[in-house]
């Protein structure tokens, strides 16, 4: 149980959040991850054309939120 509990703690560091949340709890920070990891994928795959491409109209700044639905206790 103790290498789980590590595991998550491990995962819970990779995650971007606000530095005054309180600790997330294993559901949370499952949901999250897999949130992270698709914008991650997203962000990697819009990316690709602007490698092979010259256009200054495709090099335009993206905007990202990511969001934390809390659970309350």
């Amino acid at each position: 149980m103790q290498s789980i509990n590590d595991a998550f703690e491990g995962l819970r560091s990779h995650i971007p959040t606000l530095p005054y949340e309180k600790r997330l709890s294993k559901v949370d920070t499952l949901r999250l991850a897999i949130g992270y990891i698709n914008f991650l994928s997203e962000l990697v795959q819009s990316d690709l054309p602007l490698r092979n491409s010259n256009s200054e109209s495709s090099m335009q700044p993206k905007k990202v939120i990511i969001c934390h639905r809390g659970t309350s206790k």
